[in-house]
């Protein structure tokens, strides 16, 4: 048989370029699909990582209300950076940063909050269940007023009966209102002083500052504590303001100033004897589970005031978002 032909000069090595080329346009797809793989893997990893930091974002929001309202924070880990701005009397931005915990991931949200004080019904400048008992110049007055020296008052607003005598108990939650307390104290006899601290500044810290309402450009003038009294409170001088909370019974013994919200649970009086010289702006409610008389007697005088009950419910205010628009991401 003849020999088969030859190949044509322009053919010879045809199947190995196009071999080659075979494998480089297979390799070129698989560097692109392993890139493209590794690139939605980046993506999910990043996704993920600003999921996470978007959660530790919003714990940290949570962990701001919870604190703002006196309640104990959580540790809110991977949290940077925490700002809360005042808009208003009442409304404020709440700015929280927060990573994953790789660090990769980012975020930073804002939410806007109302803080709002208890409302309470206040139907006399005291309220209790039993008669009153007023000797040696003792008075109660329902007439609102400010208190002497406070400029930032409002006009004076309705006025309320001196005293209101109810066989109900008291209308409001008191475990609620007492869990807000700045200071938690056992009973016993007390002096309530201002504390400043050496830079002369108010020191919140000490237990037995309850604020001061009567030097009206103090460094404590603004401080106005909620207090809580876990028994018998007997007060045998000082002066303070905000909430004062008492299990027991409230004896008035010395001479004391108080500016603001008395609840106490069991009775309110003085001595025999009578008090020298104690005042108090604001309103009383008192328990009186036995319904029986209580005495207040000497130089004491209660004034109704919606000035200082308004500056005390502020201490025991707590913030809450607004119902609509509230949350936002910052970026």
């Amino acid at each position: 048989m003849p020999p088969p032909p030859s190949a044509q000069p322009g053919e010879r090595g045809a199947a190995l370029a196009i071999a080659l080329f075979a494998l480089t346009l297979l390799g070129a797809v698989v560097v692109a699909a392993f890139f493209a793989g590794t690139q939605e893997q980046r993506m999910a990893e990043s996704a993920r990582f600003a999921q996470q930091a978007f959660g530790r974002a919003e714990m940290g929001l949570a962990d701001v209300l919870d604190s703002l309202g006196g309640e104990a924070g959580r540790s809110s880990h991977g949290v940077s950076a925490v700002q809360v701005h005042r808009l208003d009397e009442s409304i404020y931005l709440i700015d929280v940063t927060a990573q994953d915990k790789a660090g990769w991931g980012r975020r930073r949200l804002g939410l806007l909050a109302r803080v709002r004080p208890p409302a309470l019904a206040l139907h006399a400048t005291l309220t209790t269940q039993g008669a009153v008992d007023l000797r040696d110049g003792a008075r109660l007055d329902g007439t609102d007023a400010g208190p002497p020296g406070w400029a930032d008052c409002s006009p004076p607003d309705t006025n309320l009966p001196a005293v209101r005598s109810t066989p109900t108990p008291m209308e409001l939650d008191y475990e609620d209102l007492a869990s807000r307390a700045n200071h938690v104290l056992p009973g016993g006899r007390y002096l309530p002083e201002p504390a400043i601290r050496w830079d002369g500044a108010c020191d919140s810290l000490v237990s037995t500052n309850w604020g001061d309402g009567v030097a009206i450009t103090g460094p404590c003038a603004a401080y106005s504590p909620v207090v809580h009294v876990l028994g018998d409170l007997e007060l045998v001088g000082g002066r303070g303001q905000g909430v004062l909370f008492v299990d027991g019974d409230l004896t008035i013994a010395g001479p004391f100033e108080f500016f603001g919200l008395i609840v106490v649970r069991g009775r309110i009086g003085t001595p025999a004897t009578g008090v020298d010289g104690a005042r108090l702006w604001g309103a009383a409610i008192v328990g009186n589970p036995t319904a029986g008389d209580q005495l207040l007697a000497g130089d004491l005088a209660m004034h109704q005031s919606n000035c200082a009950i308004a500056k005390a419910l502020r201490s025991m205010a707590r913030p809450v978002p607004l119902r609509s628009r509230s949350w936002i991401q910052l970026f």
